[in-house]
């Protein structure tokens, strides 16, 4: 086990049953890396009542940026803290278009006209013509460096 690490990702433990905090918790001294993605419940309880497919639930919006779902992050920042975790968060804010735009486009014309022109359409087939915030808003992923307890840096 001391040679097994762990990727704490918040969403996908809670998405499977587990209890964050508790997991964070009991294996501290094996987290090597840290994923922030929240998790929409209402989504997920969907998924799980309907017998719908991972997939189907990541294509539903069950995965969100973190502060827009049930994953109460200044929690987790804080056990990371008291444990002198000193790795990478990768805060992760990849979702399906239309609910980027509701998420983190907050109603952008460009993110809302991009959905009607059926830009979901270019990102599936991967055949964008060119960077636009259609594709910034569908695939960013921010990382954010825990050097120290006073400082926050984002590359």
């Amino acid at each position: 086990p001391a040679a097994v690490h762990l990727l704490f990702d918040t969403g996908h433990l809670w998405f499977g049953g587990g209890d964050v905090l508790d997991t964070l918790r009991t294996h501290a001294e094996r987290v090597l890396h840290v994923h922030f993605k929240d998790v929409r419940p209402d989504v997920v309880r969907d998924v799980r009542d309907n017998d719908r497919s991972f997939l189907d639930a990541v294509v539903a919006g069950a995965f969100t940026v973190p502060g827009d779902g049930v994953i109460d992050f200044q929690v987790v920042a804080d056990a990371l803290k008291a444990m002198d975790y000193a790795g990478w968060i990768v805060v992760e804010a990849a979702q399906p278009l239309g609910h980027a735009a509701i998420a983190v486009g907050k109603g952008d014309p460009q993110v809302l006209e991009a959905q009607q022109r059926g830009a979901h359409a270019d990102l599936r087939s991967n055949r964008s013509r060119s960077p636009s915030p259609r594709n910034e808003v569908a695939s960013t992923t921010d990382r954010i460096a825990m050097p120290g307890p006073k400082a926050i840096h984002q590359s």
